[in-house]
């Protein structure tokens, strides 16, 4: 299913924006990998296991839900990612785009899922949560990419209709749940100030921006407080008792 183009960017999501494969592995893609027809894996034999093992999680995950989804995706791993966000104008002149590194992206106007491999011994200098790059660092945050793959999947022309802050939502709360419990006690553990959202305003542009590990965290908890995957269903069928529209930051001077 093809998705519906969206303006707007974030860690999760890289529509817009030009995105910098480096360094990419030599690998062929394995088309029809995992035994779907729609699905494409560029890595090694391991990382190609790794994506069907991931996939395998989320679909279960959503079809437990009582979703029906075939999936419908590229999956890339790299040994370094970057975006090219547009510079601010300077007034003077022409101003060079500012790159950023960032650990795995989700394009849903080609249903490609970009990863840094955790199979590599590269360094790799993001820490998610104030945690070491790591093989089960690098499978959560893949997790965290394919859950928003399936979420396109499973929502196709509406979604859109469902605003940005909330794909990160489900996308952050997914992945915590699908997290090996030992990684999730660490970096809960490494955070007991987190609490979860106090009401559903708070899950915001405002507060992702800010600082999006604690909202990852947030997220994930007050998604366990309304309910765990009920609430997830609720956000996804539109039956929850409160706006999830994209939401409007207004400004006043």
């Amino acid at each position: 299913m093809r998705r519906p183009a969206r303006s707007g960017a974030s860690r999760g999501w890289c529509a817009g924006l030009i995105v910098l494969l480096l360094a990419l592995t030599t690998a062929r893609p394995v088309a029809a990998a995992c035994g779907l027809a729609g699905v494409s894996v560029s890595g090694s034999a391991e990382e190609v296991a790794e994506a069907c093992d991931v996939l395998a999680e989320v679909t279960g995950y959503f079809r437990a839900l009582g979703f029906s989804l075939e999936p419908e995706v590229t999956v890339v791993f790299a040994d370094r990612i970057e975006i090219e966000l547009p510079a601010e104008p300077s007034g003077t002149g022409p101003s060079d785009a500012v790159r950023a590194r960032i650990s795995g992206c989700y394009d849903f106007r080609q249903d490609r899922v970009c990863v840094v491999s955790g199979h590599r011994d590269l360094p790799h200098d993001r820490q998610p949560w104030g945690l070491d790059w790591s093989p089960p660092v690098a499978r959560s945050i893949l997790t965290h990419e394919l859950v928003h793959a399936a979420v396109s999947d499973i929502l196709g022309p509406q979604t859109p209709d469902l605003g940005m802050v909330w794909h990160e939502f489900i996308a952050y709360a997914v992945q915590f749940h699908l997290m090996p419990p030992a990684l999730r006690a660490e970096v809960l553990a490494r955070h007991p100030e987190a609490t979860a959202f106090a009401a559903p305003e708070r899950v915001n542009p405002m507060s992702y921006a800010l600082d999006p590990d604690a909202f990852a965290i947030s997220a994930f908890l007050f998604a366990e407080e309304q309910g765990g995957g009920a609430f997830i269903r609720q956000l996804l069928t539109g039956s929850a008792p409160f706006s999830t529209d994209e939401f409007q930051l207004l400004w006043t001077e």
